[in-house]
């Protein structure tokens, strides 16, 4: 992690804290953004503050410890990566050509669209990442439209499964050789969908390279405890008045 300040030293500490293995580098200002979460009886929505680049020379240290990694390591890259297109981007550009191990994307923008010509092992991301990375034609937003878009997407990048999640409705995994696959996720009563992205991911990985399993099976392993995260408070934890 690249922690900034205030708000990074505190997140530092509080994954130190709780045993969690945790390399660190430290960037210049401004601060790590910080994240508003509004909830209502019905909706919930977060609010980021202002992303900011890491400065190249942290990127350089973090490639030079992450170089000492075993070769069998996989990286996963995952959320925002501002200023791709500038030094920082670069730096993350040169660092990523070195890596010997497998490589997982879960981001979106410039950098998913550089990632994928990439051979990587997995594109998770959400349908509105997808649709950005690859967009529907005007007013086509049906499922056999979808479907014929992950079947391009598949087909003309060198990444071996995509998976791309959509909240409480079917998921949906396309590997290299044109299997698809969809999965919808068990139903719950949601409370916080906060984190369950990253409980997927987390999850995903897990099964896939420490399990054994393949992409399909590594999916229905998952989605699962993504849907159990969005059914308890967890990162939103607060309750509303009526609640009380």
């Amino acid at each position: 992690m690249f922690p900034r300040r205030g708000t990074g030293a505190v997140v530092e500490s509080w994954l130190r804290e709780r045993g969690f293995a945790l390399k660190a580098f430290a960037a210049a200002k401004p601060e790590t953004r910080s994240g508003v979460v509004i909830r209502s009886l019905r909706t919930e929505t977060t609010f980021l503050g202002p992303d900011e680049p890491v400065s190249p020379d942290a990127v350089r240290a973090a490639a030079a410890a992450l170089g000492e990694e075993p070769a069998d390591s996989v990286l996963a890259i995952c959320g925002s990566i501002p200023g791709w297109e500038g030094p920082a981007g670069a730096a993350f550009r040169e660092w990523l050509k070195h890596w010997r191990g497998p490589i997982v994307a879960d981001t979106y923008g410039p950098p998913l669209k550089w990632l994928v010509d990439r051979p990587l092992a997995l594109v998770k991301i959400n349908r509105e990442e997808f649709d950005r990375l690859v967009p529907p034609a005007p007013g086509d937003t049906s499922e056999l439209a979808f479907t014929m878009r992950l079947a391009e997407a598949a087909a003309r990048w060198p990444v071996a499964a995509w998976i791309i999640s959509d909240g409480a409705k079917p998921a949906w995994c396309a590997l290299k050789d044109g299997t698809t696959s969809t999965l919808r996720p068990p139903p719950v009563r949601e409370v916080s969908a906060t984190g369950s992205g990253d409980v997927l991911l987390a999850s995903l990985l897990h099964a896939h390279f420490q399990l054994g399993k393949t992409w399909p099976e590594a999916l229905a392993f998952a989605l699962p405890l993504a849907a159990a995260n969005a059914a308890h408070e967890g990162i939103a934890e607060f309750p509303l008045p009526s609640e009380k």
